[in-house]
C-alpha cells in the first residue's frame, strides 16, 4: 500500500468567508496540502511493533517534536527541574497495550520514553476543532496551534487478522485516537474552554480547580487512562461498534478531563459536554437575546457539522415546538444541558451551549472572572468568540441550505430517499462548508469526513492544509 510522504502543493486553496466576525478577521489563504500518507497498524502484532515501519519514516520529524516537550517545560520556568522530575516519573499510560506501543516507538524513533509519554498526554489538554454529524455523517476541523504537529498528520486503517476494523486521522507516535470511524461509529474529541470548572460556565472555585489538577496528573502518571486512551477503547474493540445509548452511559460514568466529544451511528449523532464528574449538569434552554426559544428558533442553541447523506428533498430546520421523539417523528432532537442527541443535523466547537445565552455584560463578567479563576488559559474572550464565530458560520450555512429544500416529508426527516448522485453533491456542499472561514482558520491541521455505515468506518474526505 502507498504511504510515502509527499512534497507540499504549492497552489493555494480558494477559502469563502461567510457571515461576519465579532472580531473583523481578514480571511487568510490557505495552501492545501497532499493527502496525508496511509498507513496500516496491525492490531494483531505485538504492540511493540505495531509502530516500527511509520516512526521510521518519520524519525526525523519527531526528533523535532521534542521541541515543543522542551517548549513547554521552559514555561513552567524551571525547565532543569521539571525535566529531571519529568524522566523520573512520566514512565507509563495506564493502558498495558498502550504502553508496549510507547516503548516501541520510543525505541525506534530515539526518543526517551518520557517525551514519548508526554505528547501522548498533553495533546489532550490542547486539542481546539470543531466536529458534529447530520445516512449520518461526521464532518470536523480539528485545530491546533501547534505548527510542528502538521508534518506527523498521517491517515491509519486498523487491522484485525487482515480485515479493517476501523480508521483514523492521527499523528504519528500517537496511540489514542482523536478522529476515528469503525462500523456503526464514528468520534471526534474537542476541546472545552475552561480547565478550571465543571463547566465552562459559571466559574469555580479552588476545589474545583484542584480536582482538575490532580486528575491531570494522574494520566500523567499513569494511574488513570486519558480521555484519547478512552476513546480508542471504544474505536478498537472487538465486535460490533457500540451503540449510541452504550457510549452514551459509558461516557457519563468515566472519568475524563473537560471536553466535548461527538459521537455518530449511522442513524444519529450525540454531542456530550463532558466534565470530569460526569456530564454537564442539565440547563435551563438556552436564553438568546432575552427570550428563551422553543421550537424552530431552538435551532440556535447548536448547529451543525454533520448532515443527512439520503435527503429526499434536502436538509433543513425543523418545524414546530415539540423537544421530544415520537412515533411521526423519530427525527426530532433531545438536548439537555450537557448533551445533544439529533437524527439529522449537530454542532459542537469549543464552548458550552450556555455560553450562547449570555448578555454582552454578563460575557465580560464571565471573562474577567475566568482570567482569575483560569490563568493558565488565556484570551478567554477572544477563544470564546473565536468559537462562537465559527459556529454561527455553519448555523449560516446550514440555514441557507435549509431556505433552498422543499416542504419536509417523513422520509426526509428520517434520512431516507436520495441516490449516490445526491449523496456525492451533499459532500461536496460539506466539503465547502469545512474549507469556509473561519471555520477553516490558521490553526487547523486537516478537515475530515467520516461514515459510520461503512464497512470498516469510512474516511470519506481528508484535506490537510495550512496558511500561505
Amino acid at each position: 500500500m502507498p504511504h510515502s510522504k509527499s512534497s507540499r502543493s504549492s497552489s493555494p486553496s480558494s477559502y469563502t468567508s461567510h457571515g461576519s466576525s465579532s472580531f473583523d478577521r481578514l480571511p487568510p489563504r490557505f495552501e492545501v496540502l497532499p493527502p496525508p500518507p496511509l498507513y496500516r497498524i496491525d492490531l494483531s502484532a505485538p504492540p511493540a511493533q505495531r509502530w516500527t515501519e511509520i516512526t521510521a519514516d518519520f524519525r526525523d520529524e519527531l526528533q523535532q517534536a521534542t521541541h515543543l516537550y522542551q517548549s513547554i517545560l521552559n514555561e513552567t520556568g524551571w525547565p532543569k527541574v521539571v525535566g529531571g522530575l519529568a524522566s523520573v516519573f512520566l514512565r507509563r499510560v495506564y493502558s498495558r497495550e498502550e504502553q508496549e506501543e510507547v516503548q516501541g516507538i520510543a525505541r525506534e524513533s530515539g526518543m526517551k520514553r518520557c517525551e514519548v509519554v508526554a505528547y501522548n498526554t498533553f495533546l489532550d489538554l490542547f486539542s481546539g476543532c470543531a466536529s458534529g454529524g447530520a445516512t449520518m455523517v461526521h464532518f470536523r476541523n480539528l485545530d491546533w496551534g501547534m505548527p510542528v504537529l502538521r508534518d506527523l498528520l498521517i491517515r491509519v486503517e486498523y487491522t484485525r487478522e487482515g480485515r479493517v476494523v476501523a480508521r483514523a486521522v492521527t499523528y504519528v507516535g500517537y496511540v489514542g485516537v482523536l478522529t476515528g470511524v469503525r462500523e456503526g461509529l464514528s468520534i471526534s474529541l474537542n476541546f472545552r474552554l475552561r480547565l478550571s470548572t465543571h463547566s465552562s460556565f459559571p466559574a469555580g472555585g479552588g476545589l474545583s480547580s484542584t480536582k482538575h489538577y490532580l486528575h491531570y496528573l494522574l494520566v500523567l502518571l499513569g494511574v488513570r487512562p486519558s480521555t484519547p486512551s478512552q476513546l480508542r477503547s471504544l474505536l478498537l474493540s472487538p465486535g460490533p461498534a457500540p451503540s449510541i445509548d452504550e457510549v452514551t452511559q459509558r461516557t457519563k460514568a468515566a472519568k475524563m478531563g473537560p471536553c466535548y466529544l461527538t459521537f455518530c451511528s449511522p442513524e444519529e449523532v450525540v454531542i456530550i459536554e463532558k466534565g470530569l464528574d460526569g456530564v454537564q449538569d442539565d440547563a435551563k434552554v438556552p436564553v438568546v437575546g432575552g427570550h428563551e426559544t422553543h421550537g424552530q428558533d431552538e435551532q440556535r442553541g447548536w448547529e451543525g457539522h454533520g448532515m443527512k447523506l439520503r435527503p429526499r428533498n434536502g436538509l433543513r430546520k425543523r418545524k414546530g415546538g415539540s423537544k421530544g421523539r415520537s412515533r411521526e417523528d423519530d427525527s426530532l432532537p433531545t438536548r439537555t444541558g450537557g448533551m445533544q442527541r439529533d437524527r439529522v443535523f449537530a454542532v459542537v466547537t469549543n464552548h458550552d451551549r450556555k455560553a450562547e445565552g449570555l448578555s454582552k455584560s454578563e460575557w465580560t463578567a464571565e471573562c474577567k472572572e475566568s482570567a482569575t479563576a483560569a490563568p493558565e488559559v488565556g484570551g478567554f474572550d477572544w477563544i470564546l468568540g473565536d468559537s462562537l464565530d465559527r459556529k454561527n458560520c455553519v448555523k449560516n450555512m446550514w440555514e441557507d441550505r435549509g431556505s433552498r429544500a422543499g416542504p419536509p416529508t417523513r422520509e426526509t426527516r428520517r434520512g431516507l430517499g436520495g441516490g449516490e448522485e445526491e449523496n456525492c453533491a451533499v459532500l461536496e456542499e460539506v466539503k465547502e462548508w469545512l474549507r469556509t472561514y473561519p471555520v477553516r482558520n490558521e490553526c487547523t491541521h486537516f478537515s475530515c469526513i467520516m461514515d459510520p455505515s461503512r464497512e470498516g468506518g469510512g474516511v470519506l474526505w481528508v484535506e490537510a492544509c495550512e496558511q500561505t
